[in-house]
């Protein structure tokens, strides 16, 4: 008995520091440590779609085959591209708790967008994919709790940070998938909250870089100029290099006039999630993993007992290093939901990375995504004329022939609609490409690697036989010239785009052909050579 008593008492004590740290007691109510006092002058409400404007008395009234008030509407079907209003809230008030679920699948939920919007800013202070808003990177739903999120093995989500606001509170969620889905919510707020006019408003950033650039810190949350509390974040990494180990990069939080070195410097990635000589698949309160599977890592921290608080601006980044016989620059697929909070107005948000970023080369689960090249041989490949291509420690090399001499590499099959994803580095001087929708040397598409100068083109141009470019890259800044970079196609009818390290470089609409196969150029000529071009990973999803 004396055992239950005190586990009894460490788990109050527990939940209610939890609880304190995520700043339940807004005004002069803490409703969790003090859950008996009665009259607080909070008055409790909720919305789902049984009651979308959280009415008193309005709940259940919609009619089911088993008559009225009998689960009438519980849901509904949100359609490729559409927007719903989840709900739109006189304050003062907060925002204690939102449950949501819908289809499982990783796509889905990087598709689906959640935004939130304080006391009548124009533009929203959260943006994020529904996953990362609810704890998981990658889309891949793990079961597991921390302080801040709780989620269930088929997608129920939860988040418990308050969400305080004084005049007005307007959330959505955008389906910017291909697909209807099925969507279940509920909001838990209170109104009639005695905030001050400077109370912390919850911000929330995603951010994606596939893949990150040598020497570049990620960053995970832009310069903000106003005071503020960093709450922590949720942290995706796709290892690049399965062989080798990631997470050596230190966190860096500079803050209050901090200009070339921060104020606070962690000591590893995983140091910084509160694990250590490596990643573990294990999640706490505060910290953990609740991923570490097949070079896929979902982590998070939350400084609640311990915050982070800065009094005119901050910004704050993560090193991308590895360990190869010791420290080593590294490139990797990174990307973070950042939370915070800080008044209104508060600065617009960084622009979100578009749905075919967020969901390129994410968790594979019904993804329907194909491996063009499965690491080991030429397998289901083909060649044209006398360029050399092979396959040296798992990369696919394609090179020059005898007398710099051109040839191309090419899918047995052919591909209408899709997103392709290639990974690759070149050795310069460089003329070659990606090949899509290829039906013979003057019908098909071409994703340019090359540095060309009349008129200047760089990687990421498209380029269409008989048409010259159909959109020129003219940045050479976002060419990782001697590292790793990625190009993504995107062909769906007549509609053709490309990305470069996650900038758009092509957005057009051309019918020159509508299918063909997928490949590679090698160019002829001595002022290319020795070219070589080697791809690490190339994916296409059907669409």
């Amino acid at each position: 008995m004396v055992n239950w008593i005190v586990s009894r008492r460490m788990l109050c004590l527990s939940v209610s520091a939890v609880m304190l740290g995520c700043g339940l007691s807004l005004g002069a109510v803490d409703v969790v440590a003090e859950p008996y006092l009665l009259d607080t002058g909070l008055i409790s409400r909720s919305i789902s779609f049984e009651n979308p404007t959280g009415a008193p008395g309005e709940g259940g009234k919609a009619a089911s085959r088993l008559g009225a008030t009998r689960k009438g509407a519980p849901s509904m079907s949100l359609k490729a591209g559409q927007e719903v209003q989840l709900c739109d809230i006189d304050g003062p008030g907060t925002i204690r708790h939102i449950w949501m679920t819908t289809r499982r699948d990783p796509l889905n939920l990087r598709s689906l967008v959640l935004r939130a919007w304080w006391d009548g800013q124009e533009h929203p202070s959260i943006e994020s994919p529904i996953g990362d808003f609810m704890g998981f990177a990658h889309g891949k739903v793990m079961p597991y709790h921390s302080a801040v999120h709780s989620l269930g093995q088929n997608a129920g989500m939860n988040i418990w940070l308050p969400m305080p606001f004084t005049k007005r509170a307007k959330v959505t969620l955008t389906n910017e998938g291909e697909k209807d889905v099925p969507l279940y919510y509920q909001i838990d707020y209170t109104i009639a909250d005695k905030h001050p006019k400077d109370v912390g408003r919850l911000h929330v950033l995603f951010r994606r870089e596939n893949p990150t650039t040598i020497k570049k810190d990620l960053v995970m949350l832009p310069q903000r100029k106003s005071k503020g509390r960093f709450m922590g974040a949720l942290i995706g990494i796709r290892n690049l290099t399965p062989r080798q180990w990631w997470g050596e990069g230190e966190i860096k939080i500079f803050m209050d006039g901090d200009k070339e070195f921060p104020t606070i410097c962690g000591t590893g990635s995983e140091d910084y999630v509160g694990l250590s000589y490596g990643m573990q698949q294990t999640p706490y309160l505060y910290n953990g993993c609740s991923l570490n599977e097949n070079s896929f890592v979902s982590m998070y921290r939350w400084h609640l007992p311990d915050p982070i608080l800065w009094r005119k601006e901050c910004r704050i980044t993560i090193q991308q290093i590895a360990w190869k016989n010791g420290l080593a620059e590294t490139q990797d697929d990174w990307s973070c939901a950042t939370f915070w909070y800080e008044p209104v107005p508060s600065a617009a948000l960084p622009e979100m990375p578009d749905v075919t970023l967020r969901t390129v080369n994410i968790w594979p689960e019904k993804s329907g995504v194909v491996k063009l090249f499965n690491g080991k041989d030429l397998t289901g490949w083909e060649t044209s004329g006398d360029a050399k291509w092979g396959v040296e420690n798992g990369f696919l090399v394609g090179t020059q022939g005898q007398d710099n001499a051109p040839g191309d590499l090419f899918t047995k099959e052919t591909y209408k609609d899709f997103v392709a994803t290639l990974t690759y580095r070149t050795e310069w001087p460089c003329n070659s490409g990606l090949w899509f929708r290829y039906q013979s040397p003057k019908q098909a598409y071409q994703a340019d690697v090359l540095e060309y100068k009349k008129p200047v083109a760089w990687s990421g141009t498209l380029y269409c036989p008989g048409k010259m470019f159909l959109a020129i890259n003219e940045d050479k800044t976002i060419v990782n010239r001697d590292d790793w970079n990625t190009i993504i196609v995107r062909a769906k009818g007549d509609h053709l785009q490309v990305w470069l390290n996650g900038r758009k470089t092509a957005d057009v609409h051309d019918d020159t052909t509508d299918s063909g196969k997928i490949g590679f150029q090698i160019h002829p000529g001595a002022q290319f050579g020795p070219m070589k071009i080697v791809v690490r990973e190339l994916t296409l999803r059907p669409l």
